[in-house]
């Protein structure tokens, strides 16, 4: 069974929405589960943002690591262009 991590980018998400006149109140959960199809195994979500303006170093400093243990980490899955 295939396992399926899903990244959104909050700010063009919500401005695509936005733009489209679509409501930008979506059940998350909901839209993941469409996207992940009943065939394959949703391991996470994550939705990230920044604020406007945050000093270069802040954001350095408070990144997020992948680890090795992560289920989404790049090692233990396929890439996009093996999939085509």
């Amino acid at each position: 069974m295939n396992r399926i991590c899903i990244f959104i980018d909050g700010s063009n998400f919500y401005h695509a929405l936005k733009n489209a006149g679509l409501s930008v109140g979506v059940d998350l959960g909901k839209l993941a589960a469409k996207l992940t199809g009943p065939d394959r195994r949703h391991v996470h979500t994550y939705y990230y943002n920044t604020p406007l303006i945050r000093p270069a170093a802040t954001i350095r400093s408070t990144m997020p690591r992948i680890s090795a243990a992560d289920p989404c980490n790049a090692s233990s899955t396929r890439s996009v262009s093996s999939l085509t």
